[in-house]
């Protein structure tokens, strides 16, 4: 387990980069579609804050705010930037 974590950081996190990021779900999803559109492979992390209990409680950050971040391979990079 230990080992596959290691790989994982030091040999696959090197072969992908991260293109966008938005909080937008609606732009986060015409993003991924035009890359994939264009034949680009691509990978996308999804971030959510989540509230405590005592913001809910009291109202504070009732909104959950959510981070999507779109990576492509290293080798893709110009060209996604390009059809982007």
């Amino acid at each position: 387990m230990i080992f596959k974590r290691i790989f994982k950081n030091l040999f696959l996190k090197n072969q992908w980069k991260n293109i966008y990021t938005t909080q937008d779900v609606g732009q986060y999803a015409k993003i991924k579609g035009i890359l994939e559109q264009y034949q680009i492979e691509v990978r996308t992390k999804i971030n959510n804050d989540h509230m405590s209990g005592i913001e809910v409680s009291i109202g504070i950050n009732k909104k959950r705010v959510s981070t999507y971040h779109i990576y492509v391979k290293v080798e893709d990079v110009h060209r996604a930037k390009d059809v982007l």
